[in-house]
């Protein structure tokens, strides 16, 4: 019987250091993939006038669809699918 209660109590333990140790890796998997958004207006605002009206708006887009912090992906993916059409646009203007 006291083997059962120790057996017992030592899963509920084990179970505890799991949980943590999920909650930590779930918190650097966030950390790894995502970054604080006033760190993409810092960055934004480093350009200041320097930028043309147009990438200014496409930040201003993206910021106001995204919470507190930003995916990483995401962007990269917006980014690239705006940037790729102003130049398919480019293109076909000086054909």
């Amino acid at each position: 019987m006291f083997k059962s209660l120790a057996k017992a109590k030592d899963e509920r333990a084990e179970k505890k250091t799991l949980d943590k140790v999920e909650k930590e890796v779930t918190e650097v998997k966030k950390q790894l993939i995502t970054f604080p958004r006033d760190t993409l207006e810092d960055v934004v605002e480093t350009f200041g006038d320097r930028l043309e009206p147009s990438v200014i708006e496409f930040f201003d887009r993206f910021l106001e669809d995204t919470g507190e912090h930003i995916d990483t992906e995401s962007l990269l993916k917006e980014f690239i699918s705006t940037y790729n059409s102003a130049a398919k646009a480019f293109r076909e203007k000086n054909q």
